[in-house]
């Protein structure tokens, strides 16, 4: 089990549909409405690395898959999310959105929130799993450097560096960045979820 968390609006919902989906084409113009209260997604992930009786690669279809449950919680429950957790939830996607510089110190109190929460939970046990992905990534140009200062500054507020080490023995911290438009990151996204699932 997976816990996705985030500010309402930061695409969380857009993401999970699209890594729920199993089609190959994922219709992008779909109307996402914001999640109230919980919603749960089913990940189907191929475990790399299989190989057949002669020794090549299986192809895509010969793969076995692993099916992970991912938890959304929704924006709108920001003040409770810690009242959501398991006490066996140990793996948190922590959604960011990249282009609203705005809500940075919402994100930043929520952040610390869903940490605090994570590392309460992995205290004594195997190491709790952070990912912390900026979406709506797919600007180029100036809107790009705004883009990538926005994440510098996401960095610089959550005090990410001071945070990661002074929890660096509960929990293990990674970063990426992805677009649901045109699916930056989203191989990635599946194999962090792949990794963690999998301990």
């Amino acid at each position: 089990m997976v816990v996705c968390a985030g500010v309402e609006g930061a695409g969380k919902t857009y993401i999970l549909k699209r890594l729920s989906c199993e089609e190959e084409v994922f219709d992008r113009r779909q109307l996402v409405h914001p999640t109230v209260g919980v919603s749960h997604y089913q990940v189907r992930l191929p475990v790399v690395g299989e190989k057949r009786a002669d020794g090549k690669k299986k192809t895509r279809g010969e793969l076995p898959t692993e099916l992970v449950e991912v938890r959304e919680l929704g924006g709108a429950l920001a003040q409770n999310w810690p009242s959501y957790f398991r006490p066996e939830d140990r793996r948190l996607i922590f959604v960011v959105d990249a282009n609203d510089a705005s809500r940075l110190p919402e994100v930043a109190v929520h952040f610390v929130q869903c940490l605090e929460t994570l590392a309460a939970r992995a205290a004594g046990e195997d190491k709790a799993s952070l990912l912390l992905l900026f979406s709506k990534t797919d600007l180029a140009g100036e809107e790009r450097e705004l883009l990538l200062k926005n994440e510098a500054n996401v960095r610089q507020l959550l005090r990410l560096s001071d945070l990661t080490k002074w929890h660096e023995d509960n929990i293990e911290v990674e970063e990426l960045s992805c677009s649901v438009w045109n699916e930056e990151g989203f191989p990635q996204i599946k194999d962090w979820i792949l990794r963690k699932s999998l301990l």
